[in-house]
């Protein structure tokens, strides 16, 4: 095993300064042949990460370890990747892989505006990751605006309890249902993902 100590200072303050990820050494064929990659959408897919980290520390997550802490490209670097996948690669569908896309607000609006102003939302879905405890109406109807067509979010439990355990106190189930009844608002569609086994979780926990 290969344990390395990585300070703060190692990591890389202007994200920007990264060049895109040369996507070619992958197997392009298999993502640039139309298939679900989201649900409810086929088309040629590929993914995107326009931040790395999260504001937040969850329990359970590696993020806070693997990336220490949050840093997001600016609004202009992500939307010319994204007119670079849609020019180069004819991509229909992209995943913005970020743990939480909506971190910066200010941003995701910056976003937004570059997007409509390039049409792009006319050319290309896309797939994000949000948190209930943050979203609202004005966030819901900019990633309406981007033609985000299906969301994803970390409802983890349906209980009160293991909620402040694991996400220690910030999501309540109240969250969880408004995120929900914002997707039904905005026709978007949300993918809970859901944690079970957690250490103090009995089977009633489990139940809820």
């Amino acid at each position: 095993v290969l344990l390395i100590d990585l300070k703060e200072t190692d990591t890389i303050n202007d994200i920007d300064k990264i060049p895109f990820p040369y996507r070619e050494i992958t197997n392009l064929n298999y993502y640039l042949t139309p298939h679900r990659i989201i649900p409810y959408n086929t088309g040629k897919s590929l993914t995107l990460i326009s931040s790395r980290g999260c504001p937040f520390t969850c329990t359970f997550c590696s993020t806070k370890i693997h990336w220490r802490r949050f840093r997001a490209h600016a609004a202009k670097r992500v939307v010319d990747e994204i007119e670079y996948l849609i020019n180069q690669f004819n991509v229909e569908i992209i995943h913005i892989f970020d743990d939480l896309f909506i971190a910066n607000k200010k941003r995701l609006f910056e976003i937004r505006d570059l997007i409509l102003s390039k049409a792009i939302n006319k050319k290309v879905k896309f797939m994000c990751l949000v948190r209930s405890d943050i979203i609202d109406d004005e966030i819901m109807q900019a990633l309406k605006d981007m033609n985000v067509v299906v969301t994803g979010a970390g409802f983890e439990s349906g209980s009160t309890k293991m909620l402040k355990i694991i996400k220690k106190n910030t999501t309540t189930i109240q969250d969880n249902e408004n995120l929900v009844n914002l997707s039904i608002k905005y026709k978007i569609p949300v993918m809970g993902s859901f944690i079970i086994g957690n250490p103090h979780e009995t089977i009633d926990d489990i139940k809820e």
